[in-house]
């Protein structure tokens, strides 16, 4: 099984820029490759790392605007389930400061409830998918939820520096670092290659 996801990024022109970590646009395929049922109780993963700019007083926040998830069958169900998008867990593992920060102090950055986990960190009791969504207890988000609510808020917070520029003399101490995962559990699926995109957006917000 081969699940791809592209992340499609857009900044907003308020003093809030995402970008990768070269500071180039950011645009991202995970590729997990194939993935062989009833191999493991540890769910295989994918990470992404990008940096949040702001100089906004207001600070930032930052929210999916869009979510797909399509599954194509290549087989027989033979009494098995095709994976969906509640089946892939994604969270906040890390919001990480430049290491040569010299922007604002103390920090206040908030991952909101049911994404501030790491996907790959869940072990499976039962062979099953070990994320309950942002409904269920404890919440653990999967791209299910990025696709019911397409404008869901991972992660907001206050003015990260008072250059929000990714050239010149302050690129390299500006920025916070965020580490998101994506993960799925292998297990008796019908065979199928599977596809997805998120698209996010940071624009003016506070925790």
């Amino acid at each position: 099984m081969v699940f791809g996801a592209i992340l499609g990024v857009c900044a907003d022109a308020y003093g809030q820029i995402l970008t990768d970590t070269s500071n180039g646009t950011l645009t991202a395929t995970l590729a997990f490759g194939t993935l062989t049922a009833g191999t493991s109780n540890t769910p295989d993963s994918q990470t992404l790392q990008f940096r949040i700019r702001c100089s906004s007083p207001a600070g930032y926040q930052l929210r999916v605007t869009s979510a797909t998830f399509t599954p194509t069958a290549n087989g027989p169900t033979e009494g098995g389930a095709t994976i969906s998008a509640s089946d892939v867990g994604i969270g906040i593992v890390s919001i990480t400061p430049a290491p040569n920060f010299n922007g604002i102090t103390p920090r206040n950055d908030l991952i909101e409830t049911g994404f501030a986990y790491d996907p790959a960190a869940i072990q499976a009791t039962n062979g099953l998918t070990p994320y309950g969504g942002l409904s269920g207890s404890p919440a653990r988000a999967t791209v299910q939820d990025l696709i019911s609510d397409p404008n869901v808020r991972l992660l907001a917070g206050s003015r990260i520096h008072a250059n929000q520029s990714a050239n010149g003399a302050n690129a390299a101490s500006n920025y916070l670092t965020v580490t998101m995962r994506v993960a799925v559990l292998r297990q008796y699926f019908t065979p199928a290659t599977f596809s997805g995109t998120i698209t996010l957006r940071v624009s003016p917000g506070s925790p």
